[in-house]
């Protein structure tokens, strides 16, 4: 999922909304797409907390921040909200729904987004609320599933966008990577549009450019995309008859030609020549940019690196709200790795990062951050980088320790027990042992 900011935050609830949808990751077959936070369509007011564009499937998500946390919601889509038996207050009918006039206005973006991408995708709704609701009802729901009232977590968001309403002729088109590209320069015309290559990551196949690009052209007025302008600049092409003649413009050109390659030369012998005089430096292993395949033996524990690595970006391989505080705090670099740990004849799977801050304080506040349960952490390096021989252990439901030393921050995961060590004595032993395994610097 790419997460793109097209404008402010829009509540209070708009930072769990990003958390949620950040923490999918990228180029992820179950949960590929472009989430775009803080939408407003062109010639509209109203103001959407995000668009969520996937290949099967297209959401609109609106937000409602209640005066205080609720243990039970009860929360009708016409009529009145109960947060733990109290009125919820939000329109100036007091019997009416806070998010009347949202549902109206999320219905009309779809019918925009229908129209801009020419395909016709299941489409639903997400009411988000916070700033935390325990247990949703929604008594008019429907049958459809086309709206979805829940507090943002990266499960249930990740449900809401696994359904929605399907298409009134019953035929599914895939939205295309034109499609979405149309879309993202009708919401966000100043951002750079994600490239082909990106977009057929996240899921979406490629298809005619035809429909996306004369919808986009409907809806910014008449101005032009460039690859409309370079499609159209073509025909003119037949003009070039009144030229000057050909053959003094061609050696003219081939002068040029000869020069360009005269250079070209010259700055290939240059480079041969520094690579000789530096002989072997130049194929040296940047540090810790592979891991090494030395054994590590801890507390009786043997630990058989997968993958190793030290990298400057703590974002890149962070999610959920970890990656947000990784952002906000000062985080110098992250060392990750992926072990196979071996104790008393059985084998775990372990995944360690380890955070560097500039202050105690920083890694403090990250660690209270990662031990709370749904608040993101480090992507499996091994994982992500297909490492892992034969199929990855998965580290859903893991069990994770925490240290900090100074300022910095290690994360301890090992895998559950169908991937890893069974019974507490081992599991024990395991994450303590993995609390002092040298990752290297």
């Amino acid at each position: 999922m790419r997460v793109i900011r097209a404008g402010e935050r829009v509540s209070g609830i708009s930072d769990d909304i990003r958390a949620a949808l950040t923490a999918f990751g990228r180029g992820q077959a179950d949960t590929g797409g472009v989430a775009l936070l803080g939408v407003t369509f062109p010639g509209e007011t109203s103001l959407f907390e995000a668009v969520v564009l996937r290949p099967h499937a297209v959401h609109v998500v609106v937000g409602v921040h209640l005066q205080s946390p609720a243990m039970r919601l009860i929360a009708p889509l016409h009529g009145q909200w109960l947060a733990d038996g109290r009125a919820v207050a939000g329109t100036d009918d007091p019997e009416d729904s806070p998010v009347v006039t949202a549902l109206r206005d999320a219905h009309a973006a779809l019918s925009t987004l229908s129209a801009a991408t020419h395909a016709t995708l299941p489409s639903g709704i997400v009411v988000a609320v916070g700033p935390y609701a325990h247990a949703i009802t929604v008594p008019d729901a429907g049958e459809d599933g086309s709206v979805h009232v829940l507090h943002p977590s990266p499960a249930s968001v990740r449900a809401a966008l696994g359904g929605g309403r399907a298409s009134p002729d019953g035929a599914a088109r895939p939205c295309t990577i034109e499609h979405a590209r149309a879309v993202m320069r009708l919401l966000v015309p100043d951002a750079q549009v994600l490239s082909a290559e990106q977009l057929a990551e996240e899921g979406f196949p490629a298809g005619d450019a035809t429909s996306a690009t004369s919808a986009t052209s409907a809806h910014q007025a008449a101005r032009p995309t460039p690859e409309a302008q370079d499609e159209q600049a073509r025909p003119g092409r037949v003009g070039a008859q009144r030229l000057p003649p050909r053959r003094r413009r061609t050696r003219h050109v081939t002068w040029w030609a000869l020069a360009g390659l005269a250079l070209l030369l010259l700055v290939v012998l240059s480079a041969i020549g520094v690579a000789v005089a530096t002989g072997d430096a130049e194929t040296r292993p940047e540090p810790h940019a592979t891991g090494d395949s030395a054994e590590r033996n801890v507390r009786d524990v043997t630990f058989v690196p997968v993958t190793t690595s030290r990298e400057p970006d703590c974002i890149a391989h962070t999610f959920g709200d970890a990656q947000m505080a990784v952002e906000q705090l000062t985080c110098a670099g992250i060392l990750l790795g992926s072990f196979t740990a071996r104790h008393d004849g059985r084998e775990a799977a372990v995944s360690i990062a380890e955070f560097e801050f500039a202050t105690p304080d920083d890694a403090h506040t990250f660690r209270d951050i990662v031990d709370t349960p749904g608040r993101g952490g480090a992507h499996d390096l091994a994982t992500r980088t297909g490492r892992w021989p034969g199929e990855p252990p998965g580290f859903d439901g893991a069990v994770q320790h925490s240290d900090t030393r100074g300022s910095t921050v290690r994360v301890v995961l090992l895998a559950p027990p169908e991937h890893g060590v069974d019974g507490d004595l081992g599991r024990d032993r395991v994450l303590e042992a993995a609390a002092d395994v040298p990752l290297g610097r």
